[in-house]
């Protein structure tokens, strides 16, 4: 009986050993997994499966293979990186952000250049076939019909729609004169910058300097930027300017000239009547400062009475 037993416990022992050669599942690292074929509760000593890179990553290097060992696994060499998705591309009229980077997860952001809008999304994902989604497309601005002007000519070039940057001119009609700028251009907000100008009839009125006669300029009717200049009569002096100009209040400036009697004041009187005066004080405290000493030295000639 004991050699039987002693052969059945054999058996049972080399059972045990052999169920110990197996293999749990492995630990396939960072960013990887068990093929799905591949994956199952144990698995057999000497077996061999494969690692794969989870989604959004790749193989960078490193046998995807691993294989069970008497009961352990064969070290993990698989390396997976997130993909690349490379250049998104080029946006006209606009430009491309990258925030961090063009690996899976990131995210790039587009802009549209000054004068344009977008049409479509302004961000883009990096997924694990690539960029998800479509760029946008930068549109140019336009403006509508350009603002008419009363008293002017169309604007030129007359269109019905006008892109950014676009510039149009305004020309007064004859005898009418431009007041603010002749030229508009079509701005980023979809309106026409600055504002449109006006166009209007300067009319000064007529000039009449007495004691005066014109000498050379513009005769009446007067209209914007004429000008007139007068000379005064002998024996009369011009106060203010002898040229005067018609400006777009309808206004003479500067103001006429006046023709008046006598001669012309002299620039330097003020200077000698400030001197003048400076003299008379001067003289006053000379003779106030003198009448005061001889009355103080009139006091101390009289001789002191003592008493009798």
């Amino acid at each position: 009986m004991r050699p039987a037993c002693f052969l059945i416990a054999s058996l049972l022992a080399l059972a045990g050993i052999c169920q110990g050669q197996t293999c749990g599942p492995p630990t396939p690292g960072d960013n990887a997994n068990v093929r799905p074929e591949d994956a199952k509760p144990t698995y057999d000593d000497k077996e061999t499966i494969t690692l794969v890179c989870d989604v959004g990553y790749t193989n960078q290097g490193g046998s995807p293979t691993i294989t069970c060992q008497a009961g352990a696994w064969s070290p993990v060499n698989l390396r997976c990186g997130r993909k690349d998705c490379g250049n998104p591309g080029q946006v006209p009229n606009g430009e491309i952000h990258i925030k961090t980077d063009t690996l899976f997860g990131d995210r790039v952001t587009v802009t549209c250049n000054i004068g344009y809008y977008m049409i479509g999304q302004d961000e883009l994902l990096c997924g694990d076939k690539g960029w998800l989604g479509r760029l946008p497309v930068c549109e140019v601005v336009k403006c509508l019909q350009a603002p008419a002007v009363e008293n002017a000519y169309p604007p030129s070039p007359a269109d019905d729609v006008y892109t950014y940057g676009q510039v149009v001119k305004y020309t007064c009609l004859k005898d009418y004169t431009l007041n603010g700028s002749s030229s508009l251009t079509c701005s980023e907000d979809k309106k026409f910058k600055p504002d449109p100008p006006t166009c209007i009839k300067v009319v000064c009125p007529s000039l009449d300097v007495p004691n005066g006669r014109w000498i050379a300029g513009a005769r009446p009717p007067y209209g914007y930027k004429d000008f007139v200049e007068f000379q005064c009569n002998n024996g009369f002096v011009m106060q203010g300017s002898p040229s005067v100009r018609c400006e777009l209040n309808s206004k003479w400036s500067p103001e006429p000239p006046v023709c008046s009697n006598g001669a012309e004041p002299s620039k330097w009187q003020p200077l000698w009547l400030i001197v003048l005066l400076i003299i008379v004080v001067v003289v006053v405290t000379i003779i106030v400062i003198k009448y005061f000493k001889d009355r103080s030295r009139k006091k101390r000639s009289f001789p002191v009475d003592g008493p009798l």
